[in-house]
């Protein structure tokens, strides 16, 4: 047998006193419960709880540097070089970022952006300049009427790859 004490058959006012020591001593709930037989974290976090005691967390220790990533070269499915990609994200200067509420410089860029903008009374005309497609094609697979009336027929403008919309038909469905 273990010369642990057990949980559930220990006096509760000597189990709250050696819980509250354990507290006090800086100890979380998993540790605790290790000194413990019958007893689990989450039964040590409720009483603490009920018993108004609070956790605090020991010294941590401070974590390294991370170390600089190096660009490798990725392969497609198809075995080209799709590029360099960097293995982690790489930190941006927040000077870089627009504030989300900075409602002047989204204004001028999109002022700046020479990307046509279509209503949505006119969501369903084909985009002048491009002939609308039968479905199978690869381009934009947004639904139009056709040029003589009603019909299946699809945008087919440019789009990018993993994208079902051009970028015109893509800011129309998100209602920019």
């Amino acid at each position: 047998m273990s010369d642990l004490p057990n949980w559930k058959t220990m006096e509760p006012g000597a189990r709250d006193e050696l819980l509250r020591r354990y507290v006090e001593e800086g100890f979380s709930a998993t540790e605790i419960a290790k000194k413990f037989t019958g007893c689990f974290r989450n039964s040590i976090a409720g009483r603490a709880h009920r018993m108004g005691l609070k956790f605090t967390s020991r010294q941590k220790v401070a974590k390294p540097e991370p170390k600089p990533t190096k660009s490798r070269e990725t392969t497609g499915s198809w075995g080209g070089v799709v590029g360099k990609v960097r293995a982690k994200a790489r930190k941006v200067d927040a000077s870089q970022h627009l504030h989300v509420a900075n409602i002047v410089n989204k204004a001028e860029s999109r002022k700046a952006d020479p990307v046509l903008r279509i209503s949505r009374a006119a969501a369903f005309d084909p985009i002048p300049g491009i002939e609308p497609v039968p479905y199978g094609s690869s381009g934009c697979k947004f639904p139009v009427d056709g040029l003589d009336g009603p019909g299946l027929l699809w945008c087919g403008a440019d789009r990018e790859i993993g994208r079902p919309y051009c970028d015109v038909h893509s800011r129309l469905a998100r209602g920019n």
